[in-house]
Order: structure tokens, then C-alpha cells, then sequence
């Protein structure tokens, strides 16, 4: 028996995975879907949602391998820091990774778990809440 057809956009995906629509849209740019089974259903382009449902399978919304972008006001509470200093990695000295996300709410912003290897892998870990900090 072929699995049922049951073709699913970004809105859709959102709505039954049970996160925001600008969640599924930003999964859909950093490449979390694969290729689109459908090249249009109703103008835009749909997965079968058994294979959306398997790849996401475990996953609760807002798991950090999921989805949750920080920007530089998180990324400066999480790191002790002034926002300013955020700033000056990103533009000045150019020490943050490339923003994963090209505009969350107009600016840029980074993946969760990025940010936090990253924070660990340039000696920046200490700074992290204890529950983030790699086991010593």
C-alpha cells in the first residue's frame, strides 16, 4: 500500500508541527526541508508531509536543533556582555560566525547552538550559564 498523498506547504507545516510560521519559513531557507516533492500546489512549492513528519520525528518545537535564532540583544545577555561589544564582534572585528538568518524581525540572527559553540570554541565558554558550559 502507497503511503497517502498528502502534500504540504510552509503554512501548513507550521500548523501541525505547532510553530510559528516564520519558524517553518526560516527552516525552509537554512535548508531543515528537503527538495520539494511538488514544484506547485497552489502556487507554492509542497513536501509530502509523512517525509516533513519523519525528518522532524523527536523533535518538540522550539528544540535548539530545531530552530531558535538569537540576535545580538540574546547573544549579549547570554554572553554578560553589552550589546555594543555583540556589535563590534559582528562588524568591526568580524569574530561572530555569518548570521544564519538574514532578517528575524529585521536584523540578523544566529542559531542557538551556534552561538554557544562557537562561544565555547573561541574561549568564550566561561561566560555561558552553567547549564551550557561543556562538562569539565
Amino acid at each position: 500500500m502507497s503511503a497517502p498523498f498528502d502534500p504540504v506547504g510552509v503554512i501548513e507545516i507550521a500548523r501541525r508541527r505547532d510553530v510559528a510560521r516564520e519558524t517553518a519559513h526560516a527552516w525552509k531557507r537554512n535548508g531543515k526541508f528537503p527538495e520539494p516533492q511538488y514544484d506547485s500546489v497552489n502556487g507554492y512549492p509542497a513536501w509530502e508531509w509523512a517525509e516533513i513528519d519523519a525528518r522532524f520525528e523527536g523533535t518538540i518545537p522550539g528544540d535548539v536543533a530545531v530552530c531558535n535564532p538569537v540576535g545580538t540583544q540574546e547573544i549579549a545577555v547570554l554572553l554578560g556582555v553589552a550589546e555594543r561589544t555583540v556589535h563590534t564582534w559582528k562588524s568591526a572585528r568580524k569574530i561572530l560566525p555569518e548570521p544564519e538568518y538574514e532578517s528575524v524581525n529585521g536584523f540578523s540572527a544566529w542559531e542557538f547552538a551556534t552561538i554557544v559553540e562557537w562561544a565555547i570554541e573561541t574561549g568564550r565558554g566561561d561566560r555561558l550559564p552553567a547549564e551550557f558550559r561543556p562538562n569539565e
